[in-house]
């Protein structure tokens, strides 16, 4: 990364034994949505508030624009920061909301208003004279995003800002946070739990796990070639089966099932450096067959446990030898000739779509 507008070195915060932040260091490009995701507890809001000035770390070193500001103030920092609870003043209405970061930092209530409407219309938001308890969540949500950006700040934080919508109002918040960071170009980290959004949002996600990463890499690049088990399990969902490695070389690896060596595949993968691991197939790329005698090779039988629709497809929760898979049959499929549960059917997957992991400590 050539020139990132943030930097961060050895970010480290500690509460008295235990470690929140633990030597975290990454780099922020100009312009990208960075995301940190992983479970609650893991030190994703913590670094995000340590980067912000909110918390006081206890070692590191934080860059913003080539400027050190590991022992600047927040106000000092001059980033913008959305709440999960909004943190909107009651006694003030939506446009005085918006007007307020630039009144505390000496516009005139002339200019103040101008570019707090302007950033209002931004994020499509007309109720100038409502109060917060006066409008909706979503409405609420927009007041906290114009607000932080009425006064152009060179980066934007956002803690878990979508938390408290219902579902389908927040996938719609999802695609306006993207248009509306697309049409200004501000750089935002972005702090969230839920995988969809981060998914939907980001540039690159940052997966966490006490107070580290585990991966950094674009969405996709995580989804399909997660490093481990727990980056595969959290980011989207995985099945998972405890292998030996039988052989490999540069086209991949021959291992067999941990539970049953009977049971052998192949997984297009680099050559591992280990002889015992977790291999990992998402639920879609798993084909269930149920009608056919004699299956085709290689598979593995499996009895059928839970069923369910989801409008499009039926979910399939099967018992594979020691594991629980899951596996999704077309909606096409009519729902006679699916298979019943406690039936054995045979699954199978191509061997690109597998991947080969060390086996969890």
């Amino acid at each position: 990364m050539p020139d990132p507008l943030l930097s961060v070195t050895a970010l480290r915060k500690q509460y008295g034994d235990l470690v929140a932040v633990d030597s975290l260091s990454f780099e922020v490009e100009r312009g990208e949505f960075f995301t940190l995701l992983g479970p609650s507890g893991c030190g994703k809001s913590t670094t995000l508030m340590s980067l912000v000035g909110f918390e006081a770390i206890d070692g590191g070193r934080i860059e913003l624009d080539g400027r050190d500001v590991t022992s600047v103030p927040p106000e000092g920092r001059g980033m913008g920061v959305v709440f999960q609870n909004y943190a909107l003043f009651p006694h003030m209405n939506v446009l005085e909301n918006v007007m307020f970061p630039l009144r505390m930092r000496g516009a005139s209530a002339e200019r103040a208003e101008e570019r707090a409407r302007a950033t209002l219309e931004l994020v499509q938001l007309d109720q100038y004279s409502a109060r917060p308890s006066e409008i909706s969540g979503g409405q609420m949500q927009r007041v906290a995003l114009a607000r932080a950006l009425v006064f152009d700040p060179p980066i934007l934080l956002m803690d878990e800002p979508l938390a408290a919508l219902d579902r389908r109002l927040r996938q719609t918040m999802q695609f306006e946070l993207r248009r509306i960071q697309d049409q200004v170009g501000t750089t935002v980290i972005y702090v969230t739990h839920d995988q969809e959004e981060a998914l939907v949002l980001s540039d690159r996600i940052a997966v966490m796990r006490a107070g580290r990463f585990e991966q950094v890499a674009p969405p996709r690049e995580i989804y399909e070639q997660p490093v481990n088990a727990f980056v595969a399990n959290f980011l989207g969902e995985s099945n998972r089966l405890r292998v030996r490695v039988v052989s490999a070389d540069d086209a991949g690896a021959l291992v067999e099932s941990v539970a049953d060596p009977s049971y052998r595949m192949h997984v297009s993968t680099a050559p591992p450096a280990f002889q015992a691991g977790t291999l990992i197939v998402r639920p879609e790329h798993v084909h269930v067959e149920w009608h056919s005698r004699e299956p085709a090779a290689p598979s593995v039988p499996g009895i059928v446990v839970d069923r369910a629709f989801l409008g499009s497809g039926t979910r399939l929760e099967l018992r594979l030898l020691e594991e629980t898979w899951t596996a999704m049959v077309p909606a096409s499929v009519d729902e006679d000739a699916l298979p019943e549960i406690g039936q054995q059917v045979n699954l199978a997957w191509s061997p690109g779509d597998a991947r080969l992991v060390d086996a969890e400590p």
